[in-house]
């Protein structure tokens, strides 16, 4: 059951989300607080989409 002050993220706010991490060469620090929106935000990209294709841009493996 979901709690009262739960709100739902569209897939735009989604997307916009994540677009903090969109081609990085170090990984941004995530607060807390931040952790548990990207994981509602990851859910509610994983639910509305029939398959999904993560991405890593890497130029060399180490």
């Amino acid at each position: 059951m979901r709690s009262k002050n739960h709100t739902r993220i569209t897939i735009q706010e989604a997307k916009k989300i994540f677009n903090k991490f969109n081609c990085l060469d170090i990984s941004p620090s995530i607060q807390t607080s931040e952790r548990r929106l990207i994981c509602q935000s990851l859910l509610v990209i994983v639910n509305s989409s029939d398959y999904q294709i993560p991405g890593i841009d890497a130029d060399k493996v180490e």
